[in-house]
């Protein structure tokens, strides 16, 4: 079964570009530009794989992810940022994300993260 996958990321051609990508693989996805919406999405729609930016208007990815980490159902996490370093890196594993790609990469390195991520089990019970 192909994840559901929710992107977070304030680019919109960049989520447009990924969308279109990962459904072409199967995926289910939907994007949104803000934390706040990721948030009110997966009270509605659990998702498998969320792709998270840390750079993001309003409440930042490492943010995101402390409200996470109160959600029992949470998905998992893959932080694909342009602002990243070793030190937010760091952060976001003690926070649970399952992997850490730096902008730009390629489609194919952002399918096996999503791939390994869905491959460690289902969301967190």
């Amino acid at each position: 079964m192909k994840p559901k996958v929710l992107i977070v990321d304030d680019e919109s051609a960049f989520t447009n570009y990924l969308s279109r990508r990962l459904s072409l693989r199967g995926m289910s996805v939907q994007a949104v530009g803000d934390a706040e919406t990721a948030l009110k999405v997966l009270e509605k729609s659990p998702v498998d794989v969320m792709l998270l930016d840390i750079c993001l208007p309003g409440m930042d990815g490492l943010e995101a992810l402390k409200v996470l980490q109160r959600d029992r159902k949470r998905p998992k996490v893959v932080m694909l940022t342009g602002h990243g370093s070793i030190d937010l890196a760091v952060e976001g594993m003690k926070l649970g994300i399952t992997d850490f790609l730096q902008k730009p990469c390629d489609i194919d390195s952002i399918v096996k993260a999503i791939e390994e991520a869905t491959s460690t089990g289902t969301r967190e019970q």
